[in-house]
């Protein structure tokens, strides 16, 4: 039995996080998990959705964790790893601190000591699901952090926006899970305006002006301004074309064909 696809993609809002993770069911069943997440909705508006998917929407981790279990389709879709953490924080701090979410966030025990062991388990019923032959794609928004670097000065970044502490949390977990994490972006096309005149300044870049013709591209290997994995022999950077399901047909293209055999 094949093994299926594990993705998780993040970027800034209003860039087809969602519609492109829809467009999976091009490839077979789709089941979108909605936790407080419209995307979903706006799509149907648009009747921008192939046939063959299903929205469920979440609204506590109860839920979340049973429509995981239960799930028959051919690909799964989270819609959204923050909402998925807001279920995990609400579901602890009931449990675990009687609702009382002064105690939940005492010395940040709520979110990374008690919650992390539950956000692992239930990726770990997203890993049988991949084990069984289904595709997962989780989406997750997009933050700017600064990250520390050893070797020099630390650096800002684009990462999953998932609580971090210094020793690791939500977002570590998630990374050392997830098979494939890739950053939908804008590539901004710079006009550059180069200086004129004597030998020294001849061809200094004086200014820059964006274009209107920006594309929205995804990066898959991890880069000092993303982060990102990958393990399916990708370039470094696809174009998502003009739709989202041409920036489909571009991902399902740019894998190489022994691996893109096993996942068409």
């Amino acid at each position: 039995m094949r093994r299926g696809v594990g993705i998780g993609l993040y970027g800034g809002e209003g860039l087809g996080k969602t519609s492109w993770a829809v467009q999976w069911a091009l490839l077979g069943s789709v089941k979108v998990m909605s936790l407080g997440e419209i995307g979903y909705l706006d799509l149907e508006l648009g009747d921008e959705i192939p046939p063959g998917c299903r929205n469920v929407q979440i609204n506590n981790f109860e839920e979340l964790d049973k429509e995981t279990v239960n799930a028959t389709e051919d690909i799964l879709v989270i819609d959204s790893l923050m909402g998925v953490q807001s279920a995990i924080f609400d579901y602890v701090c009931r449990t675990q601190f009687d609702g009382d979410w002064s105690k939940f966030t005492d010395y940040w025990k709520g979110q990374r000591i008690y919650s992390p062991p539950v956000f692992e388990k239930w990726l770990s019923r997203l890993s049988a699901h991949l084990a069984a032959g289904r595709h997962v794609i989780i989406i997750g928004h997009m933050l700017t952090d600064v990250l520390p670097n050893t070797l020099g000065a630390d650096y800002k970044s684009h990462v999953i926006a998932l609580d971090e502490g210094d020793k690791g949390g939500m977002r570590s977990i998630f990374m050392r899970w997830a098979p494939n994490v890739f950053f939908l972006n804008i590539n901004i096309d710079i006009q550059r305006v180069t200086a004129e005149g004597t030998r020294a300044n001849k061809g200094m870049v004086i200014e820059g002006k964006a274009y209107d013709r920006d594309q929205r591209v995804l990066y898959t290997v991890k880069a000092p301004g993303h982060a990102a994995k990958n393990k399916l022999q990708l370039p470094p950077v696809i174009s998502m074309g003009d739709s989202a399901k041409q920036g489909f047909e571009n991902f399902i293209k740019a894998l190489p064909e022994h691996i893109r055999n096993k996942v068409v």
